[in-house]
């Protein structure tokens, strides 16, 4: 899985995208702790503020 944040200026505004591509459809049990560890990085960078600097 591959978690992708751009961001970026516009005209005056902010754009923020965010992209989650998933490599498989099934995650075993074995592979759980991989993909909450996933998961709690991913819930972080959502959770990121913007900071803004004046220019």
């Amino acid at each position: 899985m591959v978690f992708k944040r751009f961001v970026a200026e516009q005209d005056g505004s902010i754009m923020v995208r965010f992209t989650i591509d998933h490599k498989k459809s099934l995650y075993f049990k074995e592979n759980y702790p991989e993909f909450r560890e996933f998961c709690k990085k991913m819930y972080d960078m959502l959770n990121e503020q913007i900071v803004l600097k004046k220019g």
